[in-house]
């Protein structure tokens, strides 16, 4: 039985639903807005060469207890297996933390990077498919709730898909488009054009400040880095995406036999991507759209929607008055603007079509952002590829077998909740430092981190005894109880997401606890609509945190992540300055507060620029300093405010005793496995035109980066590793960038 809805969820901000909810799928976003490893064999311990900083610390005398437990001898495994005892740390600190993990784990079988990241969140898979198992196991007496039914059985499917070959659905997909778009314009010379357009984008749950839900409008993403089709230094990379997008279609006419002409399918593409390349180039308004709303929102099956009192927000006026320049002064057939949605959508069923489409759509990948879990079993294993789609479709219910699982999950979330406090109050500290801020403006941080909201591994609507709440919830996912393959279960799930999770939220009350994303997944986040901070189950595993080992560890990596997201509350993006001391009425800087942020956020951009990190070769080399200042500064805020948080707890929870050494690292004291925790988590490897992509869209610096240039601005680290002044990772004062410290 056909599906109601076709869609396809790209990773690129694109859906494509059914009859023409396509278009804006490729070229618009709507958003609705609710108040949203390789094992190396077994070391010896390290031994200490000539640098200064490879003493057990200012007092060589010192006497200390090395802690033999399990936890301990886990985190000196994890560490272990990056530390090159041959670097100075004062030198070159990611090179020292990360040197022997670099060099143990390479870029393999045509993936794009590889690091302890990754590593992280294949951990959680593990863990989820072991839940998954006794679900279904026929044999098994628990009683299931419907939704853990519902996810085992579709992982089944799935899996069973993936291992034995997934279905060619080339006919159905076919059939689709026709239905849609009266064919493919591309292959079919008989194409007739339609007579009516619905257009629609991404829509994702987020809040805005007067406590409603309302559907945020913004541009959606390029299939490849903007500068890739505005710079000419870049015409080699358009080159091979035409040319890729040319075969890919050529493909497609062969296999469902359409018998298009060689020439025509080459000019149809060409047109396509310079439709693209226009898009672009849209940066300067033309004047503002003025869509028709009410269809739109028709088309979603929001007929009840009120137009007049319901709210909307309009991103990038910019982009919609040059969008509307394009389509209403018919600058491009209609025919073209077809292509452009079919070949969009096509890449993301290539594991469906049969043929080569697999092989094309994997040259494809390094130009797409984001994670393609289109199928990428080659490098995965099934389960891996399976559970990471579930993850992405039923979040919650993906994240509630997750966490059931996890016998200590209510100690964890208590130690996270301690560290948490004492990062906040640690970050507090620094403010009051500044002699840049305004009392006032102190008084309105402290009211706003006062009222932050910290939800902390999962949903606070998870009960692991009651299961009533979570099969309401996943109501939606129900009909795929009638399917039997994977292909329609897939598309039954998707359609159940938008109306669950997000176009679901549009009429409920706006909620401060709402999570936005599976505890399932290694992220953190603060979400500015709700001043909240998130932090999913899945982020208290190596490199980050695990219960048992010891806090220098954890604060490095759990406390870290926690400064760094609660500092986006007090930036300069949308994040900090427009949410406030009540969080939702009020900015909560000053206009001479923002003065001196801005002086602070010129030395981070400076340097970062100057520096020209990561150094590497061809075109683009550099991470951008201005592109990843938002990002930097908050690594550099959380880092510091997770150290002072860490030696705040030895002294209130350990009464100023240290804790014990790690064996195998028993040279380094607690302080400095601080640090080099903290560059461990960073360790990656990166195939080349990934790191290209990274360094041209991704607000985040590269990891060798985000470790050296923070530990050379935060003087506790040179201190820890005794380095001399003036030493790469030990600038003197007047080199180095202060942020969000006076001291």
């Amino acid at each position: 039985m056909k599906s109601p809805l076709l869609i396809e969820k790209l990773g690129i901000g694109l859906l494509a639903a059914s009859l023409l909810i396509v278009f804006i799928s490729l070229i618009l976003n709507i958003i609705i807005l609710v108040n949203q490893s390789s094992n190396p064999a077994a070391q010896s311990p390290v031994t200490c060469s000539s640098y200064p900083g490879c003493v057990a610390s200012n007092n060589p005398s010192e006497k200390y207890q090395v802690n033999s437990s399990k936890g301990f001898k886990e985190a000196a495994k994890f560490l272990l297996q990056g530390i090159d005892i041959s670097v100075d740390p004062c030198q070159d600190f990611y090179a020292f933390t990360c040197n022997t993990y670099l060099k143990n784990n390479p870029v393999r079988n045509g993936g794009r990077r590889v690091g302890t990241y990754d590593l992280t969140q294949k951990t959680v898979y593990d863990l989820i498919k072991k839940g998954i198992e006794p679900i279904l196991d026929n044999k098994s007496t628990v009683s299931w709730s419907e939704t853990e039914k519902i996810v085992a059985k579709t992982y089944k499917l799935c899996k069973d898909s993936a291992e034995h070959g997934l279905p060619n659905k080339s006919a159905l997909i076919k059939n689709n488009i026709m239905s849609d778009f009266n064919g493919f314009p591309a292959v079919d010379p008989t194409w007739m054009p339609l007579n009516d357009w619905a257009k629609f984008g991404r829509r994702s749950a987020n809040g805005n400040p007067n406590m409603v839900n309302a559907l945020y409008i913004n541009q959606a993403s390029l299939m490849q880095p903007r500068d890739f089709y505005v710079k000419p230094q870049f015409l080699k990379q358009m080159e091979h995406y035409l040319a890729a997008v040319i075969n890919y279609v050529k493909l497609y006419n062969v296999v469902t036999g359409s018998n298009a002409r060689e020439e025509d399918i080459v000019a149809a593409c060409t047109q396509a991507v310079q439709f693209e390349i226009q898009l672009a180039l849209a940066l300067i308004p033309t004047g503002l759209s003025q869509h028709p709303m009410e269809c739109l929102l028709q088309r979603l099956g929001l007929e009840d929607t009120d137009i007049q009192h319901d709210s909307f927000i309009l991103a990038e006026p910019a982009y919609f008055g040059v969008l509307d320049a394009i389509l209403q002064g018919q600058q491009w057939p209609q025919s073209t603007l077809i292509n452009f949605i079919v070949i969009r959508m096509l890449f993301g069923y290539s594991s469906y079509l049969g043929g080569r489409f697999k092989e094309l759509r994997q040259e494809l990948k390094g130009m797409m952002p984001g994670r393609d879990y289109q199928r990428e079993t080659e490098l995965e294993k099934a389960s891996e590829y399976c559970i990471g789609m579930l993850t992405e479709n039923i979040p919650y219910g993906i994240g509630y077998i997750y966490v059931k699982n996890i016998a200590e999950r209510d100690q964890v979330k208590q130690d996270v909740q301690i560290q948490t406090d004492l990062v906040i109050n640690s970050f507090l500290e620094m403010v009051d430092t500044l002699d840049w801020i305004t009392e006032d403006a102190k008084n309105a941080a402290k009211a706003k981190s006062a009222g932050l909201v910290q939800n902390v591994g999962w949903p606070e609507w998870f009960n692991f005894t009651d299961t009533t709440i979570l099969d309401a919830y996943h109501a939606n996912y129900l009909p795929i109880n009638t399917i039997d393959n994977f292909f329609d279960a897939m598309l039954a799930m998707q359609w159940a997401l938008q109306m669950t999770e997000n176009l679901g939220l549009l009429k409920q009350k706006p909620d401060r606890t709402f999570f936005s994303s599976s505890p399932a997944v290694v992220n953190a986040w603060y979400q500015p609509e709700r001043n909240s901070i998130t932090f999913p189950y899945a982020a208290f595993n190596p490199p980050y945190y695990q219960y048992g080992f010891p806090q220098a560890y954890n604060y490095a990596g759990q406390g870290g992540t926690a400064g760094h997201e609660l500092s986006h509350g007090f930036d300069d993006e949308a994040d900090g300055s427009l949410s406030d001391c009540k969080w939702n009425k009020c900015g909560w800087m000053d206009r001479n507060s923002t003065y001196g942020f801005l002086d602070m956020a010129q030395c981070v951009v400076s340097q970062y620029s100057s520096q020209c990190c990561p150094v590497s070769s061809g075109s683009v080399h550099c991470a951008n300093g201005a592109t990843t200042q938002g990002e930097n500064i908050a690594d550099l805020a959380g880092q510091q405010a997770a150290y002072k948080a860490y030696r705040e707890y030895v002294k209130t929870y350990l009464n100023g005793t240290e804790e014990g050494r790690l064996p195998g690292l028993e040279q380094f004291s607690p302080n400095q496995i601080f640090w080099i925790t903290y560059g461990y988590s960073w360790c990656m490897n990166m195939q080349t035109d990934y790191e290209v992509n990274l360094l041209l869209t991704n607000p985040h610096a590269p990891g060798s980066c985000r470790v050296n240039q923070v530990v050379q601005d935060i003087p506790y680290f040179g201190r820890d590793f005794n380095c001399p002044i003036g030493s790469p990772m030990y600038p003197v004062s007047q080199k180095r960038c202060k942020v969000w410290t006076g001291e």
